[in-house]
């Protein structure tokens, strides 16, 4: 388990890359697996669990869905795998760093203010990586990635919204 752990915070720290990251349809999904069980849980300090696991299924499939295209696309398909196995155990990461923050925001009051911007300076640092890994992937310029990565991220935040929000 701590290579595992030591492998995807490498990927987080931009060390490695998803070329450093095993091929393994069992560990993809695991970590999808456990991206919808973080996600569960950060629901719960914000009130809805079941909503948002679903939020958080709509927002992986448009990923691996993102990553399979632009890597088919690109004549690549042989690297969906463990570009997707990095994004996702990546995500899963982010997700568990952020989780005390914002445990510690919903317990302490006086952190409450602070709460807001830890999650933008968390998410910011999620889609740094994705393009990270885009880019390494994709053989794509730095400014190119970084632009599908944000992208990706608006379509995901107005699905959602479109889906969730009635």
């Amino acid at each position: 388990m701590m290579p595992i752990f030591r492998l995807f915070l490498a990927v987080c720290l931009f060390r490695k890359g998803p070329q450093d990251v095993p091929a393994s349809g069992l560990l993809l999904g695991l970590l999808i697996g456990l991206n919808l069980l973080v996600s569960f849980l950060l629901g719960t300090l914000e009130g809805s669990p079941l909503e948002a696991v679903l939020q958080s299924f709509v927002a992986d499939l448009l990923l691996l869905i993102l990553i399979a295209l632009l890597l088919i696309q690109r004549r690549h398909p042989e690297r969906i795998l463990k570009t997707a196995t990095a994004a996702f155990g990546a995500d899963s990461l982010i997700s568990l760093l952020a989780f005390p923050w914002l445990l510690l925001g919903a317990i302490w009051p006086d952190f409450q203010p602070v709460t807001p911007w830890l999650m933008l300076g968390f998410m910011i640092w999620g889609q740094l990586i994705l393009a990270n890994l885009l880019k390494i992937a994709l053989a794509w310029p730095a400014i190119a990635a970084l632009g599908v990565a944000f992208l990706y991220l608006v379509i995901s935040m107005d699905l959602i919204r479109y889906l969730f929000d009635r």
